[in-house]
């Protein structure tokens, strides 16, 4: 995240803050990488894969 500028920086932070709260909100992927899932952030994209053992972990 180093190279990425101010302002993305800040959109993927707060991408990251929406896929905490819901996670099954970015559009799932398709063989090869079904499981996974995308977010679009401008040019870029966050790839994630959605562990329901760690989500439960993450939100306490």
């Amino acid at each position: 995240m180093k190279r990425l500028d101010e302002k993305t920086r800040n959109r993927v932070k707060k991408i990251m803050k929406e896929i905490l709260q819901d996670p099954y909100s970015g559009i799932p992927l398709t063989h090869p990488l079904k499981g996974f899932w995308r977010k679009r952030i401008g040019k870029y994209r966050i790839i994630y894969q959605i562990k329901e053992e760690e989500k439960e972990n993450l939100q306490k």
